[in-house]
Order: C-alpha cells, then sequence, then structure tokens
C-alpha cells in the first residue's frame, strides 16, 4: 500500500509532507491523501536535527531551498 495516496496526481508534495518543529527537533508530518486543509496522519521527529538546514548538510545538499522542498 501506499504511504502518499494520489501523489502522481496532485500539484506537489507540499500537500503531503510538512516540515516543522517540536521541542526544538525537526519534524515531518505526512497527511497521506493530501487533499483539502493539511491534517497530518504521522508525524516523524528526527531528534538529531533542529532545523532543515542541519539535516540538509548532513544529507549533502548544497545551495537554496524552500518550506516546499
Amino acid at each position: 500500500r501506499d504511504l502518499l495516496d494520489g501523489e502522481h496526481s496532485a500539484s506537489g508534495l507540499a500537500n503531503f509532507v510538512k516540515f516543522g518543529t517540536d521541542s526544538g527537533h525537526l519534524t515531518l508530518s505526512i497527511d497521506h491523501n493530501g487533499g483539502g486543509s493539511f491534517s497530518a496522519d504521522q508525524t516523524i521527529v528526527l531528534s538529531s536535527y533542529a532545523d532543515k538546514s542541519a539535516l540538509a548538510a548532513d544529507l549533502g545538499l548544497s545551495g537554496s531551498y524552500s518550506d516546499a522542498d
């Protein structure tokens, strides 16, 4: 079963995933159907990271990125 339902027909992953923070940790929230208003079905806490820039650096990503990335 797919984690994201309908992502191939959607305008982008921003309808399905959002980064945030909780208690100083980076979070990735997932809305499995990406419809209407964002409503997270699951939230993953990346406790080793305080923000997206630290994660991007560890992944070897460079350059600019936006909240939609």
